[in-house]
């Protein structure tokens, strides 16, 4: 033995003094660190007690010395073996050790039982190391007791391969493992922190809500507490005091704050890769996963379909406070013009204070709506938004609840046809029922038809919740885009062929709520991610940590950008070209720098531009534009299926039954059938469409809404040449004024197209923004420019 105890005793040594040490470190990442390094250093060691052993048995050996090297034997055809299993029980606990911090980290343990664990795999790994130490001794005291049991042993080993070579392969494995451990650890911690970050910033965004909606009701109190002191003696105090509170009020773009924080986080994630999640009988069983793109998803389809709600609650208080200050000051002012001539007082603080106290009260019920997201988020978060859910081998990692709608709804399509064809049946019957009741009104005027439309549009109001998911307009993230394929292949080959030095600019053309904006996003980060420059009108513009702001001179903000981006390849993306307009720079003023800038630059910038159909035949026939970009996108229409998908995704994203008039959940055939009816009428537009399934779908409860389809009502013919050469107007500039108005049209305006504006504005064709410019109303603007190109007004088909 005194051979193989020269070989074994640096081991035996470097054994316990690598327990102690890994086991005396009370940090548990430290104590993870030691357990690695420790794995490597025993290996070696072992490896070296091995090779020396294996060294010492020569192929040819007599008797008398073959029995003199029983230990070497033993070390090779037992001792190995025994050490294998040792480094796969310290492997073995390194991992579960790993696992038990991650869970830690995210509070599905206690830091009792990480201790615990600790404490219990000293205990097995001490257990294991004894039982290392004392093989050789044992086994070589058991074979000497019986000489010919050795002799026996001896020979069977002699005509076997030596299998040490194949353990020390097995052991260097070991080790390569304990290594790769390691690493996949820091990664998962960091994931960890990522996802941590990431929950975080949902709950920040969601205190920043409830914060800014608690400090507008706070200013609305202040508000009626200053009317009540000044109404009486002051009154002329009230009006400028109204409009500065008015002003303060800062409507955030929640969205893009919020996503451009996370974003950043998601970038941050790993792609596909392969995480250890559990062993299998000695094994490491991996599993295979995308971490960013499930993620991605994940928040995509819970978490920010819940947030659109938020949103849209706190613009509602935002907007609702300053509505009630613009009509309470349009009142005092009035008041105030009539005592100067000796007329009536203003009234009440109850009466003048009236719609800031319904502003309270509405108030309040968006709070409560909003507390109840805030549970729904924070336990979704809780639940599933934790990367030690890795380790869960019983279900899915960040599991998709939309993809189980569409899977639902692509099962057997023969199902339940005979209820489809009763539903069917009764809705025919009320779609013949409207019919009857629209021909009887005859004598209804145009105004009346045209009221009856806007109105037959509005939707369900106790359903806003749901149809949040539908209306919001702009980028919702990649889970919620559909179709565009062949556009998108058309525009990654114009970039690859900008790249290599060609023309770089684009045109997106196409008629109202086409998707425009939202194309223009996804193009702008899946080719353009961090390097993508948004230009608008009248905003800050900010590029490479220099600032200008932009007013309405798109040829002072190209100017600028490239200046800045001499040695960078940004995307320059210019959404709704036709809104870049003011008193000082026309369109068309703008449109010169912009053709200007294309033809200088397009090898260095990458120019895309967003325009409507009229806009840009109205541009071709004045500077032949078209032929400044290298191609041009049309997107008037999307295919049937595609928009099935988008409406079937939001649909899922919001977590509601879809039901039929018999309150069963409706079967794929008749949701069919009824993406079919809304794709037929609204010509293949994707926005059209979205709109129309929102406004045809009313609340049941929290868990069911019911969609109808309808014929809904006509749009009337009531164009004539005045009302026409005024909605073409507006339809071209997209938004304006009054002022702008009476610019283009001069006195003609006051004697005739002013009093037009304002019967539009009485039927709701038009809407005016808080911020004073008119706009045709969303849910008839694609039919007026239908209407307009039929009777040439417009041109654009």
């Amino acid at each position: 033995m005194t051979n193989a105890n020269s070989y074994l005793l640096p081991f035996e040594n470097l054994l316990d003094e690598t327990i102690q040490q890994a086991w005396a470190v009370k940090d548990i990442s430290g104590h993870l660190s030691a357990l690695t390094v420790g794995a490597g250093e025993l290996v070696e060691a072992a490896i070296k007690v091995g090779e020396d052993s294996f060294g010492q048995l020569a192929p040819k050996m007599g008797r008398t010395q073959a029995e003199e090297k029983l230990p070497n034997y033993i070390i090779d055809f037992i001792w190995a073996d025994r050490v294998k299993s040792f480094f796969i029980l310290w492997r073995d606990v390194l991992f579960q050790q790993q696992k038990a911090h991650i869970l830690w980290l995210d509070h599905k343990i206690t830091e009792a039982a990480v201790e615990d664990l600790q404490r219990q795999s000293k205990e097995v790994v001490e257990a294991a190391a004894a039982e290392i130490k004392n093989v050789v001794e044992r086994e070589t005291s058991i074979l000497k007791k019986n000489k010919n049991s050795a002799k026996k042993n001896i020979t069977k080993w002699e005509q076997q391969q030596n299998p040490w070579p194949i353990y020390k392969n097995q052991l260097e494995k070991l080790a390569e493992q304990c290594q790769h451990l390691d690493q996949q650890f820091e990664q998962i911690k960091t994931l960890s922190e990522n996802f941590h970050f990431i929950k975080k910033t949902a709950e920040e965004e969601i205190t920043w809500c409830k914060n800014e909606i608690s400090e507008i009701k706070q200013t609305a109190q202040n508000t009626i507490a200053y009317i009540a002191e000044n109404l009486e003696s002051k009154l002329s105090r009230i009006p400028p005091y109204l409009q500065e509170a008015e002003t303060k009020i800062n409507v955030r773009n929640h969205l893009n704050d919020f996503t451009e924080i996370y974003e950043k986080e998601l970038e941050a994630l790993q792609g596909k890769t392969e995480v250890p999640v559990s062993i299998d009988g000695g094994i490491l069983q991996y599993k295979e996963i995308n971490i960013k793109r499930s993620a991605r998803q994940w928040l995509e389809s819970e978490i920010l379909p819940l947030f659109y709600e938020i949103w849209e609650l706190t613009d509602n208080v935002s907007y609702g406070m300053k509505m009630s200050l613009v009509n309470i000051r349009n009142r005092v002012i009035l008041a105030t013009n009539e005592n100067k001539d000796g007329a009536k007082d203003a009234g009440s603080i109850a009466d003048i204070s009236q719609p800031l106290n319904t502003f309270l009260i509405k108030a309040d019920g968006w709070g409560k709506n909003l507390q109840e997201l805030e549970r729904m988020i924070g336990e979704r978060l809780s639940a599933q938004f934790k990367i030690s859910n890795l380790y869960d081998l019983s279900g899915e990692f960040l599991p998709v609840s939309l993809e189980y709608t569409i899977n639902r709804f692509g099962i057997d399509r023969n199902e339940l046809i005979e209820k489809a064809r009763e539903w069917l049946g009764r809705l025919t019957g009320r779609v013949a029922q409207i019919k009857t009741t629209v021909a009887q009104e005859e004598i209804l005027s145009d105004s009346e038809r045209v009221v009856r439309y806007v109105q037959s549009r509005k939707g369900d109001e106790n359903n806003n919740q749901y149809a949040s998911i539908f209306l919001t307009k702009g980028y919702l993230g990649e889970s919620f885009w559909v179709g565009r394929a062949n556009e998108i292949r058309h525009l990654e080959n114009v970039i690859g062929q900008w790249r290599l030095g060609y023309r770089g600019a684009v045109v997106l053309s196409g008629i109202r709520f086409c998707g425009k904006s939202l194309f223009g996003e996804i193009i702008a980060n899946r080719f353009f991610p961090e390097q993508t420059i948004r230009l608008s009108p009248n905003t800050t513009l900010k590029v490479q940590g220099r600032t200008l702001e932009t007013g309405y001179d798109l040829g002072k903000a190209l100017d600028f950008i490239r200046k800045h981006t001499l040695n960078e390849r940004p995307l320059v993306w210019i959404d709704d070209l036709e809104i870049w307009s003011d008193e000082a720079f026309s369109l068309q003023t703008n449109v010169r720098h912009l053709k200007k800038h294309i033809d200088n630059y397009s090898d260095q910038l990458f120019y895309m531009v967003s325009m409507s159909n009229w806009v840009k035949s109205h541009l071709d026939r004045i500077f032949d534009i078209s032929k400044i970009f290298q191609t041009e996108i049309r997107l008037d229409r999307m295919g049937q299926d595609e928009i099935r998908k988008a409406i079937l995704i939001r649909h899922g994203a919001t977590h509601k039954t879809l039901v039929d008039g018999k309150g069963e959940e409706i079967n794929p055939k008749l949701f069919d059938k009824l993406i079919s009816n809304i794709y037929r009428s609204v010509g293949g537009n994707i926005g059209d469409a979205l709109n129309q399934w929102a406004f045809s779908t009313a609340k049941i409860d929290d868990e069911r809404v019911f969609h109808q389809y309808s014929a809904t009502q006509d749009f009337p013919d009531f164009l004539n040449p005045d009302r026409a050469v005024l909605l073409a107007a507006i339809l071209m500039e997209k938004r304006t004024n009054e002022y702008r108005l009476r610019k283009m049209f001069g006195p003609s305006f006051q004697e005739k197209y002013g009093s037009i504006l304002k019967r539009l504005l009485s039927v709701g064709l038009l809407s005016r923004q808080l911020d004073g410019w008119l706009e045709l109303n969303e849910v008839a603007a694609n039919e007026i420019a239908r209407r307009l190109e039929r009777k040439d007004y417009l041109k654009f088909n």
